[in-house]
Order: C-alpha cells, then sequence, then structure tokens
C-alpha cells in the first residue's frame, strides 16, 4: 500500500493563533498510524511574535518551516504540488483545523487507495457539533438549492431534517447570551441546552460519496493526479476565495470525482459565530478575485443565488438559464447535481 503523505499548512497575518498550529501539529504526530509524512508550514512575516517564536522553535524533524515575506494562495498550493513528488499523497490545511480520528491517514488512504480518477477529496468536519451552521459540502446545482419552492437554507444535505430558520435562532442565542455577559461556562451550557439543532437528527452518508466540490479547509490530492491542477488559477492573494471552486471544477472537467469521506474526521476551529480569520481580506479582494474567475469559467460560484444569506432563490428560468450557459462552455460534468437533492447520498456512493 502507498503510504506516504505531505501535510501542508500555509499561514499569513496577526490572526494566527499559537494553540490553533500546535493543535494541528500534534494531531498529526498523535494520531497517524503511518510513519512516513512530512509535515510543511510556510508561513509569511507578518505573523505575531507568538507564533513567530513557536515556529521558530519547533525541532521536530518531521516538520519544515518555510519562511517568506510574501506569498500568494496560488504560489504555495504550486510549491506544495511540486514538494510533493517525494509523497503518494498531498494534503492541504487551513492551520486552524486538526484532526481528531485515530490512525485518519490509514481510514484516508483505505477510501481513495482504488480511486484512480480522483480529483480533491475531504473528510467529516466535526464542527457542526458547535450547533452553528457549518456545512460540509459545497452545494453545487442541486434541486433542493435550485428550484425555489423548495429551496430552504440551512436544510441543505446533512441539515435536512432541521427546522426551518434554525441556525437563525440560534446565531440569535449566542449573541444574546454574549450580549448579558455571563460566565462562559454557563453560557455554553445555556447555549447547548436551547439551541434549536437537533444533534441525533444529522443526516450524513454513511460511506464514501462523490461530490461537487469541497472546501479549502482540508484538500486532499493524489499524487497521481497532481497533474491534471497545473492550470489552477492565479486570484494574487494571500488567501483560499474561490480556490477550492476553480480547483473543483478542473476536477470535474477533466472527468475526475471529488470524493467526502466521513468515516475520517477533523475540527475547523472558527470563531464562535462562524467568521474567518480572513474574513477583512475576503472582503476586500473580493471583486478583484470575482473578476479574475468570472473571465476564466464564465460565471461565479454563487451566481444563481442572491448573495443575502441564499434567503431568496433567483427564479428557476434564470436558474435554467444560467445552467445551460456552463453546460454550453464546459460540458455537463459540472452541473451533474442538477439532477439529484442533495441528500441523496445512495445515488452518490462509490
Amino acid at each position: 500500500m502507498k503510504k506516504s503523505i505531505l501535510y501542508t499548512i500555509k499561514l499569513g497575518g496577526e490572526n494566527e493563533k499559537v494553540h490553533h498550529i500546535k493543535n494541528l501539529i500534534d494531531s498529526i504526530l498523535i494520531k497517524s498510524f503511518f510513519e512516513n509524512f512530512e509535515i510543511h508550514v510556510h508561513y509569511e512575516d507578518n505573523i505575531n511574535t507568538d507564533v513567530h517564536s513557536y515556529l521558530e522553535n519547533i525541532h521536530e524533524k518531521k516538520i519544515i518551516i518555510f519562511k517568506y515575506k510574501k506569498i500568494s494562495w496560488h504560489k504555495w498550493l504550486k510549491k506544495s504540488f511540486n514538494e510533493t513528488k517525494n509523497f503518494d499523497y498531498l494534503i492541504t490545511l487551513h492551520a486552524d483545523c486538526y484532526f481528531t480520528s485515530k490512525h485518519f491517514d490509514k481510514e484516508i488512504i483505505n477510501q481513495i487507495i482504488d480511486v484512480d480518477n480522483l480529483g480533491v477529496f475531504t473528510l467529516l468536519d466535526e464542527s457542526y457539533k458547535t450547533q452553528f451552521l457549518y456545512p460540509q459540502l459545497r452545494s453545487g446545482f442541486f434541486i433542493d438549492q435550485i428550484i425555489e419552492q423548495t429551496r430552504r437554507f440551512a436544510t441543505f444535505a446533512e441539515y435536512r431534517f432541521q427546522k426551518k430558520n434554525w441556525h437563525v435562532f440560534n446565531v440569535r442565542l449566542k449573541k444574546l447570551l454574549n450580549l448579558i455577559k455571563i460566565p462562559e461556562g454557563y453560557n455554553t451550557k445555556l447555549f447547548n441546552k436551547f439551541s434549536m439543532l437537533d444533534l441525533d437528527k444529522m443526516n450524513f452518508p454513511s460511506k464514501r460519496i462523490k461530490t461537487h466540490g469541497i472546501y479549502t479547509h482540508l484538500m486532499g490530492f493524489k499524487l497521481t493526479n497532481i497533474k491534471y491542477f497545473n492550470d489552477i488559477t492565479d486570484f494574487d492573494v494571500s488567501h483560499g476565495l474561490y480556490a477550492d471552486e476553480d480547483i473543483c471544477n478542473l476536477s470535474l472537467k477533466k472527468d475526475l470525482i471529488n470524493l467526502f469521506i466521513p468515516s475520517a474526521t477533523f475540527v475547523h476551529d472558527r470563531p464562535g459565530l462562524g467568521q474567518t480569520r480572513s474574513g477583512d481580506l475576503i472582503n476586500a479582494d473580493s471583486k478583484k478575485i470575482s473578476n479574475i474567475f468570472l473571465n476564466k469559467w464564465g460565471f461565479l460560484p454563487s451566481e444563481w443565488m442572491t448573495t443575502d444569506n441564499y434567503s431568496e432563490p433567483i427564479p428557476i428560468k434564470k436558474s435554467e438559464e444560467i445552467i445551460r450557459k456552463i453546460e454550453n462552455k464546459h460540458g455537463k460534468n459540472l452541473t451533474w447535481t442538477k439532477n439529484y437533492n442533495s441528500y441523496d447520498w445512495k445515488n452518490f456512493y462509490i
């Protein structure tokens, strides 16, 4: 069994936290089954002094540190692709992620080794247990996300059996608890007690499935298929906005499949109300990145939806026009999900 893995992490900015990076590195060192791996940490010198000191004092031989004045997301990925030539698999990660299942690496390889046409893969993110809305997968063009009569935000895929607008209630509840400034322990207990997310009704697939797209939080590749991603788009920014959509579109267009593995788990350790570390940068760069993506693909990832929390879908005729435009330009691989609901797991098993 081929079993060497390269883990690569990109750091940058004052918002990076030592405990995040330590949690990730420790989870790999402690929970890995195979011993043939390396962890590459690529960081920009604009990180805070605590993170810088932590990195400079790492002496584990499996961890290699790369320092830059500045490096874009694209250059980091291209460099990581090149470094993978010495490994069988590549896993790219946000610094605020960490693995939670023991021997996750063995499970990953067991699940992907026989998939010759693998594009990118990801694992089950247990962040949903914080009881905020953290979807596992990109929504693609699923019927229940396109047709205006049936579409309900926050009841997509694994959230299918949750009450309508549960996520709005939970955010408001958390904000209220924060406002009255009760001790954190009681705050969390009260939030968990009154939360509208029913964890017993989460609707995950029971085994690996093909999917439209995944997030940059954790993206995995096979060395044999990295060649298909040579033409990833250079958005010339430090963060990964639209990078995952670009990569997943490339995968689908080249007759590869994107894979979700629910039997191995990780956590994307976001702030409590779902903000991102790069939120301000993403907002500032959004127009630039949108223009680059549009010029390449001819559509935007969210073109068929509104931007108002997905609350008001565009008319179905307009959705159908957008899908036809995509198919005319790229073929039908990118829109294969239009024939299914997001929760039709039995149709996605491979």
